[in-house]
């Protein structure tokens, strides 16, 4: 191997034994140079396919997106490329949103410690203005509450109304029959 490393099948192969063992770092190396010897783009294609496993594998998914993209460049019509690369991009999108919400966490901590000294010098204020709301909101109630009533007592009224412009009707049908 060492007198011709340029023999692809061999370095290919090295790279897919170095893979099956769980030794990604340097599988990578040996697709590369099966890559960079490559005559056709099928080739080509496989060795960037397998370059995007082993980045994967190693968590390295720009990396890997980038490997697989080659692959889809040079074959396009491979289905289980275009899975992997879309493996490949959702957990880069997971990871980069993972880094987000860390640097936001620290960053709220920092908020936290100032406004916790700012709340301390306003808590006779807060205090006051939710005294204030209770009230506001207990008026509030009460004025519904009357509002019900009223309401109620109109259409009572209606009803009422109602009742006795039939009633004479009734009354005066009552009296007919009883005369």
């Amino acid at each position: 191997m060492e007198k011709n490393s340029s023999y692809k099948k061999a370095t290919y192969n090295l790279g897919n034994s170095l893979y099956q063992e769980k030794n990604y770092k340097e599988a990578i190396p040996q697709y590369n140079i099966t890559v960079e010897n490559a005559k056709d783009a099928f080739e080509k294609a496989e060795g960037y396919h397998n370059i995007g496993n082993a980045m994967l594998q190693g968590k390295n998914y720009k990396g890997a997106v980038d490997a697989f993209k080659n692959a889809l460049r040079n074959n396009p019509n491979d289905d289980e490329t275009r899975y992997n690369l879309a493996v490949a991009q959702k957990l880069l999108e997971d990871e980069e949103n993972k880094n987000k919400d860390k640097n936001k966490d620290k960053g709220k901590t920092k908020t936290k410690i100032k406004r916790r000294t700012k709340t301390r010098t306003k808590t006779k204020t807060k205090t006051k203005t939710k005294k204030r709301e209770t009230i506001k909101t207990k008026k509030i109630q009460r004025k519904m509450m009357t509002k019900g009533t009223t309401k109620r007592n109109k259409t009572q009224r209606k009803m009422k109304k109602k009742n006795k412009s039939l009633n004479p009707v009734k009354c005066h049908l009552n009296k007919l029959n009883s005369c």
